[in-house]
């Protein structure tokens, strides 16, 4: 008898390579620019990227006499929660109110807040969440071994884990974030994320 095995001629081409880039933003999530990849990614991170879908399922059968569990055509989706999490090494404004969710940066006079001669920015946190703290989207890219590209897409996001920054020496201090993507009331049944596998031909970012 043969053995079987899932380990197969095509296994390391499907292998995904790399941490892969985080892109904020991006205008055309199918046709990125290579300009677009270098201008809107996020920085530096550390660990890779988590991405996790999580159903929640109904038997709307549970309470039926005779029903002896969960039937196929008896359970609906009632809820997903869809959570993007990754730890940022860069300290730029925008990564930190990409952190904080709900901020509003500013430019301030240099004589504001210290007597030096330099700009500074200022971000300043509020309670109410505003439609523009949501972001359009944000793209994980990675690619294969084979080259071919890989690309997750989180529709209306924003964070909800709030604020996680540890300072450490060496560079190594860190923002903990965890983007939730949001269903849009313009298109309530449009599930808010979507997986690309691009072909081969695929040769944008080079």
């Amino acid at each position: 008898m043969a053995l079987l095995s899932a380990f197969n001629k095509d296994t390391a081409n499907n292998l995904q390579l790399d941490a892969g880039i985080i892109c904020k933003g991006i205008t055309n999530p199918y046709k990125p620019t290579a300009g677009e990849l270098k201008s809107k990614c996020i920085g530096a991170t550390s660990g890779g990227a988590e991405f996790e879908v999580t159903p929640e399922i109904t038997n709307i059968f549970e309470d039926l006499d005779d029903a002896k569990g969960k039937y196929k055509g008896g359970v609906e989706i009632t809820n997903i929660d869809i959570v993007f999490s990754f730890t940022m090494k860069e300290m730029t404004a925008k990564n930190f109110k990409l952190a904080m969710g709900c901020a509003d940066i500013t430019e301030v006079e240099a004589n504001q807040l210290s007597s030096d001669n330099l700009p500074h920015t200022l971000l300043k946190p509020r309670l109410e969440i505003k439609d523009e703290d949501f972001i359009d989207n944000i793209c994980w890219y990675g690619r294969k071994r084979n080259g071919e590209k890989v690309c997750i897409v989180l529709r209306n996001v924003f964070n909800e884990g709030g604020l996680s920054y540890t300072s450490e020496s060496a560079g190594k201090g860190s923002l903990e974030v965890e983007l939730h993507a949001f269903f849009d009331l313009k298109n309530p049944d449009k599930v808010p994320y979507e997986v690309i596998i691009f072909g081969a031909s695929a040769n944008f970012g080079e």
